[in-house]
């Protein structure tokens, strides 16, 4: 697992090298591994290689926008980490704070609460589309140890974020994605 995160670590670096704010996606990234610091997804593997994921998946996908790959990486920060919007804003600015409001989950809310929520948000539903994508991909790996009714009731759930929030690219890479499955 080490190294699939090492590779996919310089993999991301080496993406962003080229892109003029380069440096505040690196502050990013060193604040969301920080913050996730210990933590593991539900398959095992360090919590980390999610959020670089998603925004390794948007900058491969021709997306730019410094704005959605910075709260890509920083999208559970608050749900899931003592950090707050305030110390979010802080360090990234006010629209990536909104971003990541409109992306972390407010305890009592329901998930239909939640979406209704994020879609208030252009570019929380685009990384939302791709968060979800990459929740999908991670189900193969849950199998026996989470049940199957729970299994299929979120790939149902992330599928339809994916269609109804995705961009073209991104729908084409789960429509093959569900072919091979």
């Amino acid at each position: 697992m080490e190294k699939e995160l090492s590779f996919l670590y310089s993999s991301f670096l080496s993406k962003i090298s080229s892109l003029p704010y380069n440096k505040e996606i690196k502050e990013a990234l060193e604040f969301a591994e920080k913050a996730h610091k210990g933590q593991k997804r539900k398959n095992g593997v360090p919590y980390i290689i999610h959020p670089i994921r998603v925004a390794y998946r948007i900058l491969n996908h021709g997306i730019k926008d410094k704005e959605i790959i910075v709260s890509a990486l920083l999208h559970d920060v608050v749900e899931d980490t003592p950090i707050t919007l305030e110390e979010i804003e802080e360090q990234f600015g006010k629209e990536v704070k909104e971003i990541v409001d409109a992306l972390s989950k407010r305890k009592g809310e329901t998930k239909k609460e939640y979406i209704e929520r994020v879609k208030l948000n252009e570019k929380a539903k685009f990384i939302k589309a791709y968060d979800s994508f990459d929740n999908l991909m991670d189900l193969e790996g849950l199998k026996g140890k989470l049940s199957n009714e729970w299994i299929e009731k979120n790939k149902e759930y992330w599928k339809k974020i994916v269609l109804d929030f995705g961009n073209e690219k991104l729908k084409e890479e789960l429509s093959s994605y569900l072919k091979k499955q």
